[in-house]
């Protein structure tokens, strides 16, 4: 790892294919964006192995991170299931954060409605929680893919790297 947040990790793993079969992904996602389904089972067909270390899985689950490899490199994913919550930004500040300190690239897989909107959000904290998460993804240093998956609307796009930091 490396000790500088300016520098990336250098890919020394192993390239494996998914344990899943990366065709089933288009039965998974395909062309309805009304469908849900849990973005888990399109990083099973997509990283090395297929293995996931999931961060904090039980804290803002509408919101997956983790880490993985990709063709041997590590890499951090962010992907969504839903609208993001104040817990769910929290959490993806946090991950987003984490990977700049260690050098590790995102990856974004966004199928992003936005972010919960409402009273009792808003009495939450989503406007805070939900800017410092558009901080931290503008202010990442690390490599940053998006892979859109689905819809991408609203500031929930900006969230999850979308198309403005193109």
């Amino acid at each position: 790892m490396s000790s500088s947040s300016s520098q990336v990790c250098v890919g020394s793993g192993e390239v494996k294919e998914p344990v899943h079969d990366p065709a089933d992904l288009y039965g998974i996602v395909g062309d309805n964006l009304k469908r849900t389904y849990d973005v888990r089972e399109v990083i099973a067909r997509t990283l090395d192995g297929s293995e996931f270390n999931e961060f904090k899985a039980r804290f803002g689950e509408t919101l997956v991170c983790g880490f993985g490899h990709l063709y041997g490199y590590p890499v951090g994913v962010v992907g969504n299931n839903g609208v993001l919550f104040s817990e769910s930004a929290q959490k993806g500040t946090h991950f987003i954060q984490l990977c700049c300190q260690r050098g590790i690239p995102l990856i974004f897989l966004q199928n992003i409605t936005g972010f919960m909107v409402g009273r009792e959000a808003e009495a939450g904290g989503i406007a805070k929680n939900g800017a410092k998460m558009v901080m931290a993804v503008s202010c990442a240093k690390v490599p940053k893919l998006t892979v859109i998956i689905g819809g991408s609307y609203g500031a929930g796009n900006y969230g999850m790297c979308g198309r403005a930091y193109g």
